[in-house]
């Protein structure tokens, strides 16, 4: 997919819902590249993405099956291919009952792709979670990270509560 601009890499385990998650943001306006069998390439350091020319425009979804994207909503939400700067990976939210999860905002490991490392977050699938919503939330901080206007959030809560405890005296 590629979300505000940004090719992103959506990973996870067969039926966690990639696919559907896909769906919804095309929904939103943002660009398919492919379902399954996304073919990487490593051009000067940089990944390249884009779908096996046999699964041009597919794409699957349980209880429907296989449809093209482009029938269904025209090839405006079609992209070719995508330099990869960012892999989500949906996970299973508790799994084995153990919350795992990132709060902070600072668990952005690296993912490693032909030799090239790549940012990676996990984010935690659930039923009624939005996932839509959070992985454009996540895309939005993953740009402000990139960005001059990034400051680390520990930073921040620091320099506010010693601006709060100095106000206190």
């Amino acid at each position: 997919m590629n979300i505000f601009g940004t090719g992103v890499l959506i990973k996870g385990k067969s039926g966690i819902g990639k696919s559907e998650l896909c769906l919804d943001l095309i929904k939103h306006n943002h660009l398919f590249i492919g379902d399954d069998r996304i073919i990487l390439t490593n051009k000067s350091n940089k990944i390249i993405g884009r779908v096996h020319p046999i699964l041009k425009n597919l794409i699957e979804i349980r209880g429907i099956g296989i449809f093209d994207i482009v029938k269904s909503n025209g090839y405006q939400v079609i992209m070719n291919e995508s330099p990869v700067e960012l892999v989500v990976e949906l996970v299973e939210y508790k799994e084995q009952n153990i919350d795992n999860s990132d709060r902070l905002g600072n668990d952005w490991s690296k993912f490693k792709i032909l030799g090239v490392e790549i940012e990676r977050i996990q984010i935690p699938v659930s039923a009624g979670r939005s996932l839509v919503n959070i992985i454009e939330s996540a895309i939005a901080q993953f740009k402000i990270n990139k960005s001059k206007q990034f400051e680390n959030v520990f930073d921040v809560i620091h320099k506010r509560t010693k601006e709060f405890l100095s106000s206190k005296k």
